[in-house]
């Protein structure tokens, strides 16, 4: 059975913006010069509601002979137990629309807020229950006490509770039971919650879920597992602006739904649970404009549209056709929003004399701090015409599947893309990008290797240029994987986010890339010291080129679905590869 220690690993389940784990720390978020952020121990309530990065609803601790303390954890698909040695232990599950169960056994529960933001309140309803209203965390939520004792300090401050503790203590045979669920002013009181059904129940639907996921060389089995509790505590929705279930990158800090992340969760899921990942990949298309622009993400409260997410689309669908996740009624359905995605980046952002779509921002790359944006924008980047091209592909061979008479011009588009991306953007054996003016950009990122994803329609001496330079060790590739700027150069920082820092995409794109081209040794080598870093350093958003220490979000989803997509494109692959 799946364990993990729910300091490090947040605690859901599929449907639910209720997660238990710990409070953002300050390791794992930007903090721009002078600015503190101070850490805050313990388990937590927390609400990934609207994309909130303050969430964290309650404080959770035991409550031994009248004193709050914290309390040993570990956590599986049944909950998260807390335990108290010599004293007693205590459950926390968590359910869909906002539930978590609560069973005591020797001790108590204590749910706290030293601070309350304004308008955060408690209002006591009865002896047995209260409402914890935390507009803060855009929620609120009924804690009822069915066995034991339930008290409530929570003293007035005019428009808010200055700070509360709510003890739910059990009977004198020891025992107690709770729940808290969510619940508006408006809404009638739901019945109570059977902890013990909610944990069979999850662990069941868990057990149910892991089953399919692959076995790999034992080395890496671990990582599979939590590869698995990762893309299956992460699914929420459908609620609000989620109008199906998809998967955030994490119940941690990045809780939201980017619209390129989800191409990576749809090509590690494809094989495993098809249908799930099909709902990932069109989940992107779900808010659509009118012009074909998609937004740069989206959460339950609203889609972003300061930025766009670069055009993978059409190298994912070509990868869940041929896993077969795409057959033709589904490739007939995304056909018309797949071209309109295209066309807004060939009409809207064609501001270039070059024949090539520029990016607004670092964001609308996905690299947001890459090296080669650090002139002012707008950027032609080496990158967006290949991807387009594969795009314009991918959109032509499923046009002649159908009989759709686009196809040629589809195929003539993307040959003029390749064309342009040659002629504007490879000089002095390597591909640059460039400002409007035609300046090159500075740095040395990895990103202008990512024409590899043409892979065999990029011509021969470009291929091999990139094979060449991806094949040199301590450049890009290191003994982790791939660094996202290269070691030598100043541009390189610590803990640098793209500028330098491990991440899954590219290794992903360019592996698939130098398989396709015929690089498969390297490829793989580069997939197997990848899959090493993401065993020995957990799922983290990215890693350090140099020792591979997981940096920033702990729980990233698709770098555990880059991994799952690494061993199916790569059968056999082991860890000695690397």
């Amino acid at each position: 059975m799946f364990t993990c220690n729910p300091h490090h690993i947040p605690i859901s389940v599929p449907g639910s913006l209720l997660t238990i784990g710990a409070a953002i720390q300050p390791q794992h978020r930007y903090t721009p010069p002078g600015v503190v952020h101070p850490a805050q121990p313990g388990l937590f309530v927390r609400h990934i509601s609207h994309g909130a990065a303050n969430n964290e609803v309650v404080r959770l601790l035991a409550m031994v002979d009248g004193e709050a303390v914290e309390a040993a954890a570990e956590a599986s698909a049944a909950g998260v137990v807390m335990t108290v040695p010599g004293r007693g232990s205590l459950r926390l599950v968590c359910g869909l629309d906002g539930r978590i169960g609560m069973t005591l056994s020797g001790i108590g529960l204590r749910l706290e807020r030293s601070t309350a933001r304004p308008f955060d309140h408690v209002t006591v309803r009865d002896a047995q229950s209260v409402v914890i209203n935390a507009p803060s965390c855009n929620g609120s939520w009924l804690l009822r006490c069915q066995h034991g004792s339930l008290n409530c300090d929570a003293p007035w401050q005019r428009v808010r509770s200055a700070r509360f503790a709510l003890d739910i203590l059990p009977d004198a045979s020891g025992h107690g039971i709770a729940d808290l669920v969510s619940w508006r002013h408006c809404d009638n009181e739901p019945p109570h919650i059977d902890p013990d059904t909610l944990a069979t129940d999850s662990t069941a639907a868990f057990s149910a879920w892991q089953a399919p996921f692959p076995a790999t060389h034992p080395q890496w089995q671990p990582a599979v597992e939590l590869a698995a509790w990762l893309l299956w505590s992460n699914q929420v929705g459908p609620t609000g602006a989620l109008k199906r279930r998809v998967t955030y990158q994490s119940q941690y800090k990045m809780t939201n739904f980017w619209t390129w992340d989800c191409c990576f969760n749809a090509l590690g899921l494809a094989p495993i649970h098809p249908d799930r990942a099909w709902e990932e990949f069109v989940g992107a298309f779900d808010h659509q404009a009118d012009n074909g622009g998609l937004p740069c993400s989206f959460n339950d409260g609203q889609a972003h549209w300061n930025h766009a997410k670069p055009p993978i689309h059409g190298w994912t669908l070509s990868h869940l056709r041929a896993l077969g996740v795409a057959d033709r009624s589904r490739c007939q359905a995304i056909l018309d929003p797949l071209a309109r995605w295209t066309d807004w980046w060939l009409s809207h952002l064609g501001w270039s004399d070059s024949g090539i779509p520029v990016y607004t921002h670092g964001n609308d790359s996905g690299w947001d701090n890459a090296s080669c944006f650090d002139v002012p924008p707008p950027f032609v980047a080496p990158d967006l015409p290949a991807f387009l091209a594969l795009q314009l592909r991918e959109q032509a061979a499923i046009a002649r599947e159908l009989g759709d008479p686009r196809a040629a011009d589809w195929e003539q588009q993307a040959s003029a893309l390749v064309e342009a991306l040659l002629r504007h953007c490879w000089q002095d054996n390597r591909f640059v990008a460039r400002s409007l003016d035609g300046t090159i950009c500075p740095g040395d990122s990895l990103l202008c290797c990512l024409p590899m994803v043409l892979g065999e329609h990029l011509p021969a001496p470009q291929r091999q240029a990139i094979i060449d330079r991806l094949s040199r060790e301590n450049d890009f590739l290191t003994p982790h994987g791939l660094a996202t700027e290269a070691l030598a150069s100043p541009y390189r920082a610590p803990d640098g986010y793209w500028r330098g820092s491990i991440w899954a995409p590219p290794v992903i794109l360019l592996c698939d890339g130098l398989r396709r081209a015929g690089a498969t040794e390297l490829a793989r080598r580069i997939a197997a010291r990848f899959c090493n870093t993401c065993t020995r350093s957990g799922f983290s958003e990215n890693f350090d080129p140099e020792t591979a220490a997981p940096l920033r979000d702990p729980t990233y989803t698709w770098t555990a679905s880059s991994m799952l997509a690494l061993l199916q494109l790569f059968p056999g692959l082991n860890p000695d590869e690397a």
